[in-house]
C-alpha cells in the first residue's frame, strides 16, 4: 500500500493511506524505507494512521511489521 496523503499536525505527520490497516499483530511500519512505530488516529477511519516528526511521505510505499 502507499501513502495516498500527508500533513502535519504539531509534532505528528498524519498519514491517509491507499488501503485499510491490516488487521495482523504489527506493531512497527516503514514509510519509504524508513521504520516508525506509528500511533493510532481515533474516529478517522481505518486507513489513517500518525507516525512523530515532520514529513512529507505522499506517494511512498508502506509496509506494516
Amino acid at each position: 500500500m502507499k501513502v495516498k496523503n500527508s500533513w502535519t499536525v504539531r509534532n505528528m505527520t498524519i498519514l491517509k493511506l491507499t488501503e485499510n490497516i491490516p488487521l495482523t499483530d504489527w506493531h512497527k511500519m516503514t514509510v519509504g524505507g524508513v521504520e516508525f512505530k506509528p500511533f493510532m488516529v481515533m474516529d478517522a477511519g481505518r486507513d489513517v494512521i500518525a507516525i512523530g516528526g515532520e514529513h512529507d511521505f505522499t506517494g511512498e510505499e508502506v509496509e506494516f511489521i
